[in-house]
């Protein structure tokens, strides 16, 4: 008999028969993994590709089929948005393509004129929401594959929700303040955008308490006694030291949304969740299903303590913390026995389609703008919506200060690396653009380059202290080089196997001693006796600089070394046709 649940436009089974089925067809081989069940109505799952770990997704529902109709949403979601690509470099042949990302893309010259450029892409509220007047604007919009390429902007069409005007959104835009908010597939577009507008609301008022240290009233018991199920899963949360209390945070009606806070008396720590809907049974489920996605209650030993400290609770990085796990630090003041706000809950019963409009109304009550993009990618419906200045997960000035772009303007030189046409002027270069980039020297590099490395350790574990180590030393700039081998030794202490710790640690020794050409030719014979032969005549090659770059594989533009990143973009292949 099929399965039917409140919130979704067709049965769970036949859902997961349809995402089954395009998985096949895209030849994802997904393995769907053990589930977890720590409550009786509480269910999560991992499901992955097999041809590409790197393209996977969670799923949690009250049901074993309503968390693997959730992983699969999500996980298609997150293709057919390409949000599973974002972070990555696709390399030459699909950079230089007539479309990199959808087909109704348009790509806008940076080197115009300020005023033609904003002709094409966003529109005069939204530049102003964005950008400042700085001469950065531009070049922190452009696209990631068109930083290598120098191809400029790419933007995607958007609609918004009332005016239907279409407004054309930078790639990069999205991808830096965005993240997976707003995302959703559905069975059907109306289902799809109820799930994406639940998504940014949860979050949003979920940002907003936790900023503004808001107290909210508990949910009578009685009240929640009307979903026997959930009464429940509620009380079984109150098992041992754990004690867990509902809380109404729609902010005296403004939105649909439920809190659930798990308090753990042995260590004195917390952790909430919060989940939306305009269905309240529906709310209420995803917030208990969120509290244990991928987790047992013998793992909920390991929270914050909450917080008096605003600079703590309410910073950025903390925020961001609660959109990936939900684990960052609550403010103490949320559990004052005096609420900010009356109990009003919302459960609105209509169709998806009326769902979908309640939504929109709420929003736009509030002062936001709803822009929208479809995709019906083989008859599947997803969707992406933006709504500034409510549902942005990173801040704004990460444009500017921490744009994930900002590495690829590095992946032409960091390639050529090891190969013999690679100059020493270009060295020079490529030692200036990363001193000027100011990347932290633990970044990864190849990480900031959108590279998969996963087939050479020695690339992966690659960090920008130790190239500038190496490429210092590759121009004989030896002051530079002997500090970065000395910070190298110690980033890498516990990661290095003992060829590599000698070889830095014989690299330091040596330009320690260097500027005294007497002393450094009387210790050679103790380097020797310390380090073997092998590694010094190996350091000694980099000193005078008859070999370089040491430890690193040679690599190629094409990036059909890395397999791992060459099985992401042959998905990206499919997934773009």
């Amino acid at each position: 008999m099929p399965t039917y649940i409140a919130g979704k436009d067709a049965p769970l089974e036949e859902s997961i028969a349809l995402f089954r089925s395009r998985a096949q067809k895209l030849d994802l081989k997904i393995i769907e993994h053990p589930f977890l069940h720590p409550l009786p109505d509480i269910y999560s799952i991992n499901i992955e590709s097999s041809v590409c770990p790197f393209v996977y997704s969670n799923g949690k529902g009250s049901s074993y089929l309503a968390a693997l109709a959730s992983a699969y949403g999500e996980l298609f979601e997150r293709l057919y948005t390409h949000m599973f690509f974002s972070d990555y470099y696709l390399g030459p042949k699909i950079g230089n393509d007539a479309y990199v990302h959808y087909e109704d893309e348009k790509w806008t010259d940076p080197h115009l004129p300020k005023k033609d450029i904003f002709k094409e892409i966003l529109n005069a509220s939204l530049k102003k929401f964005y950008l400042t007047d700085n001469k950065s604007d531009i070049e922190v919009l452009i696209d990631k594959q068109g930083a290598v390429n120098g191809r400029g902007i790419c933007s995607l069409p958007f609609k918004e929700a009332f005016s239907k005007k279409t407004v054309f959104f930078p790639v990069n835009l999205i991808d830096n303040l965005y993240a997976s908010n707003g995302m959703s597939a559905g069975n059907t577009k109306e289902e799809a955008a109820v799930q994406a507008l639940s998504e940014i609301i949860e979050r949003y008022t979920k940002s907003t308490i936790i900023k503004n240290a808001y107290a909210l009233p508990e949910i009578p018991k009685d009240f929640i006694a009307k979903f026997p199920k959930l009464l429940n899963t509620l009380e079984l949360l109150n098992t041992g030291s754990f004690k867990a209390v509902c809380y109404d945070a729609s902010l005296n009606g403004k939105f649909p949304v439920v809190c659930v806070v798990l308090f753990n008396e042995k260590n004195g720590t917390c952790f909430a969740a919060f989940g939306s809907h305009p269905l309240f049974e529906v709310a209420l489920d995803r917030t208990l299903s969120e509290l244990l996605q991928g987790r047992n209650l013998k793992d909920c030993d390991d929270f914050a303590e909450p917080s008096l400290q605003p600079e703590i609770y309410a910073d950025p990085t903390n925020l961001e913390s609660h959109f990936i796990d939900s684990t960052g630090v609550l403010p103490l003041e949320m559990f004052k026995s005096k609420a900010d706000f009356a109990f009003a809950p919302i459960n609105f019963a209509g169709s998806t389609y009326l769902q979908y409009e309640f939504l929109k109304e709420l929003i736009k009550k509030e002062g936001f703008k709803i822009y929208e993009r479809f995709y019906a990618a083989d008859n599947l419906p997803v969707c992406r919506i933006i709504i500034p200045g409510m549902s942005e997960v990173y801040p704004i000035d990460d444009l500017a200060y921490n744009n994930c772009a900002s590495g690829f303007s590095l992946i032409n030189e960091i390639l050529k690396l090891n190969s013999e046409d690679f100059a020493e002027n270009e060295i020079n270069e490529l030692i200036c653009k990363i001193e000027n980039a100011d990347f932290s020297d633990e970044a990864p590099v190849f990480e900031t380059l959108g590279i998969i490395a996963d087939d050479f350790p020695a690339l992966k574990n690659l960090r920008f202290g130790q190239l500038k180590c190496l490429l210092y030393l590759a121009v004989k700039d030896y002051d530079n080089a002997r500090f970065y081998a000395e910070w190298t030794l110690n980033f890498n202490a516990s990661i290095f196997d003992e060829q590599d710790l000698n070889f830095y640690r014989c690299l330091e020794k040596m330009l320690e001693s260097f500027d005294d050409p007497l002393l450094f030719k009387d210790l050679r014979k103790c380097f020797t006796l310390l380090y073997g032969k092998e590694t010094v005549t190996k350091v000694l090659n980099h000193i005078e600089g008859t070999e370089h770059f040491y430890g690193l594989p040679q690599t190629a533009l094409s990036l059909n070394c890395f397999k791992t990143h060459e099985k992401l973009i042959e998905i990206y292949e499919k997934i773009r046709k």
